[in-house]
């Protein structure tokens, strides 16, 4: 192996670098594994002076992502991967010379799956129960694995799913999704994962979201999560998914019919924008928050028409008064009527103390709405529009209860 190489290269070029080494290891270790598990700590050591001499200004995250590629090469590639001995021999030199010293659950993880895909299910729950309750993802997972024992048990166990109750790996299966949805568990980082293994980490996670919802259809938290991972993926075709099916089947949920506005919103569909708040009026006929998703639809589309017509709603619901001088103030300044609506804003700081700082700042950056620029113009009214959602929506759902 070499370790001659420029330490002035930044950004870009070191992880050009750095994926250029990787790979270097990687052939490395698929032919020389054998010499290499005779002697783990030196060649860990020769990594770590490797990578200290050219790269002396890599980042942390960046050096400990390499240690953990290499790790898992090596245990892909050694025949005694699946000595317990071996494995903690290995897992203890990736983390000594890691510089943060938690990558004990993020190795162990990321082998779990390997084993899984590799169909090696019990040696995968080995590695992975112990972290199901705290990464949603990896509850999943666990969960999935005993679904896939499920075959299995019942060639052993044939008489036990003869009956009403299911057998024993379904039952762990269900049990460990009820203690999921009670415990709710955040999804955790899974940056580690990439590739292949990280779309086959989605299917599985989809199927058993699916399954856990057939199973226990009353508990929400199953969506509730699948959707926070499509948005933290940016997939919108999952959103869109979830969405739909949460909508129909909990169709008086708040959050889901919130997300369904939002997600709307966001891919700019009015019309579907329009159905939702349609839907919580009438899940919600006493609450306010519908009232207001319909005057900020007017907002968005111009329609004045649409403004009164739930601004009126808004009246019938109970709406505080001051809420509606700040909707007046903004269906002015949003229709480009300046005047009324800073006159507008003049009196509810008479009326009311407390809202001179928010009036002072919408005020300030209403200006922008009649500026020459569009994109100054559509950039104002995204910032107005997300404080005045900020201020309002924490006051209406306090009211709402």
């Amino acid at each position: 192996m070499s370790d001659s190489g420029d330490t002035g290269a930044t950004g870009a070029v070191i992880s050009g670098r750095l994926e250029s080494i990787k790979k270097e290891y990687f052939q490395y270790i698929s032919e020389n594994i054998e010499k290499i598990d005779s002697n783990i700590p030196v060649f860990y050591a020769q990594i770590f002076s490797t990578i200290e001499s050219r790269f002396p200004q890599i980042r942390d995250e960046d050096h400990d992502r390499l240690f953990d590629d290499i790790t898992y090469q090596i245990l892909r590639k050694s025949k005694r991967a699946t000595d317990p001995a071996y494995f903690e021999k290995v897992i203890q030199q990736a983390l000594r010379f890691r510089r943060k010293k938690t990558g004990r659950r993020t190795i162990e993880t990321f082998l779990g799956i390997n084993k899984l895909r590799s169909n090696q299910i019990r040696e995968a729950l080995s590695l992975l129960e112990k972290y199901a309750l705290k990464d949603a993802v990896i509850g999943v997972l666990v969960a999935y694995c005993y679904y896939r024992l499920i075959e299995e048990d019942k060639r052993t166990n044939p008489d036990a799913y003869n009956g009403p109750r299911p057998g024993d790996m379904e039952l762990r299966s269900r049990q460990l999704l009820l203690e999921l949805s009670r415990i709710q568990p955040k999804i955790g980082d899974h940056s580690f994962l990439r590739g292949e293994d990280a779309e086959w980490v989605n299917q599985i996670f989809w199927f058993m979201i699916h399954q856990a919802h057939n199973w226990l259809p009353s508990h929400r938290w199953f969506f509730r999560i699948a959707l926070e991972k499509a948005k933290k993926e940016g997939s919108i075709q999952k959103r869109d998914e979830i969405l739909k099916i949460a909508a129909e089947v909990y169709s008086d949920d708040l959050y889901f019919l919130r997300e369904l506005f939002s997600f709307h919103l966001q891919n700019h569909n009015g019309q579907g924008a329009a159905a939702t708040v349609l839907q919580m009026m009438q899940q919600h006929p006493k609450a306010l928050e519908p009232a207001y998703y319909g005057i900020k639809l007017s907002f968005l589309s111009g329609k004045k028409d649409t403004y009164f017509r739930f601004r009126k709603l808004a009246i019938v619901r109970g709406m505080p008064e001051y809420l509606l001088g700040l909707f007046d103030a903004s269906q002015f300044l949003l229709s480009g009527n300046r005047a009324e609506g800073l006159l507008c804003f003049k009196d509810l700081k008479t009326k009311y103390d407390s809202l001179e700082y928010l009036v002072s700042l919408l005020s300030y950056v209403a200006e922008d709405f009649f500026s020459d620029d569009e994109k100054t113009i559509r950039s104002a009214r995204k910032v107005y529009l997300n404080a005045l959602d900020g201020y309002c929506l924490g006051i209406i759902r306090r009211k709402d209860g």
